[in-house]
Formats: structure tokens, C-alpha cells, sequence
């Protein structure tokens, strides 16, 4: 059985020009991490992180967003659970804001580095082809120093 371990959701077109963006982690910087959140209502945004959505926008900075699910690997809850709960986080931060991709992957701790788990650069290097971002003059917060 083949059960795809990544996602990939352009929210906003590539830059006709290379341009920095701000590179945010999921859980623990963009919404409270509640270790395997899969139901939509338990979705709270940390506190800071619409300002800080609000000052990326205010430099024209696009966001983001990359994140590890592996409790789909692991069975916990499925791809469907996961895009519901993205989907009520975007109804939070609201059309406005300026998350232009979300990546996702379910690998496992046990992934190859060549993956898209953390800290292997690929979701970055995939969001820059895609986006034609510049890496160098981005910044990436996340909440955990194997990030």
C-alpha cells in the first residue's frame, strides 16, 4: 500500500524575482503544539504569531509554513484530518495573510535524510524552486534545535 508522505500547498504564485521569505514551523511557533493535533477545534494560533504574520506582511515577506506529520505515518490520524485542520487555520489567519505554501511531509523519526523531515533542507530547497526564493536572505523559526 502506498501512502504519500508529502504535501505540497501553493497558496500564492512564484515571485517573478528571487525574494527572501520567512520560513515558520507548524506546531510550537504558528499554532500551539498539541503533539498530533488532527482535530480542527483544538487549532490555537501562539500567542505573537499574528503579529508576527502581520510584520511579514508589512515587508512583503511571503511565509512558509513546513511541518512534520508523522502521526499519519504512525496512524494516528489521516492526510483528510491533517487538510481539515490546516484548512480552519487559514479561516483563522484569514485570506489576507501572507502564507504563500505549506509543506508537509509524514516521515517518521526513522526517515532517510534525503527526505523532508527535519532538519534536511529539502522542503526548503523544494518551497525555493517552487517560489523562486531566495534562501540565503530568508529566516526560518522553528521550536526545537533539531529543527
Amino acid at each position: 500500500m502506498y501512502i504519500q508522505q508529502n504535501l505540497c500547498h501553493l497558496l500564492r504564485a512564484s515571485s517573478p524575482k528571487p525574494k527572501p521569505a520567512l520560513f515558520l514551523a507548524l506546531d510550537g511557533v504558528l499554532i500551539a503544539d498539541k503533539h498530533h493535533l488532527s482535530v480542527s477545534n483544538q487549532v490555537k494560533i501562539c500567542l505573537g504569531a499574528q503579529s508576527l504574520l502581520k510584520h511579514a506582511k508589512q515587508q512583503s515577506l511571503p511565509v512558509v509554513v513546513i511541518t512534520i506529520q508523522s502521526g499519519v505515518a504512525r496512524g494516528y490520524f489521516s492526510w483528510d484530518d491533517y487538510a481539515q485542520v490546516t484548512d480552519h487555520l487559514l479561516s483563522i489567519l484569514g485570506p489576507h495573510a501572507p502564507i504563500a505554501a505549506i509543506y508537509a511531509n509524514s516521515h517518521g523519526p526513522n526517515a532517510p535524510s534525503s527526505g523532508w523531515r527535519k532538519p534536511s533542507p529539502a522542503m526548503l530547497l523544494t518551497a525555493a524552486q517552487n517560489l523562486n526564493l531566495d534562501l540565503i536572505r530568508s529566516l526560518l523559526i522553528c521550536d526545537r534545535l533539531s529543527d
